[in-house]
C-alpha cells in the first residue's frame, strides 16, 4: 500500500514537471513587475517598433494577434 501511494506521488510529481515545463507562465510576481518589464522589453525592441499603442490598461486587454505592426506599452493598473 505504502509503495503504490509513493509510486502514484512520484507519477504525480512527474505530470506536474511535465506540466510546468509546457504551460507559458508570466515571469512577474506582481502588476508593477509585469509593467517594467514590458517598458524594459519596448527600450531594447525601439529599433524594430513601426508603430505604437499607448494607454491605460484597458487599452493593455486589446488582442494584438491581428495587429502584427504594431506594439502595445500600455501598463496595467486597477
Amino acid at each position: 500500500m505504502i509503495k503504490k501511494a509513493i509510486g502514484f506521488t512520484i507519477f504525480l510529481l512527474f505530470l506536474w514537471g511535465v506540466y510546468i515545463n509546457y504551460q507559458p507562465f508570466s515571469y512577474s510576481q506582481h502588476q508593477w513587475q509585469e509593467n517594467i518589464i514590458r517598458a524594459e522589453k519596448f527600450i531594447y525592441d525601439m529599433d524594430s517598433i513601426d508603430n505604437l499603442i499607448v494607454g491605460s490598461s484597458l487599452a493593455k486587454r486589446i488582442e494584438m494577434d491581428s495587429l502584427s505592426d504594431f506594439y502595445n506599452l500600455s501598463f496595467s493598473g486597477q
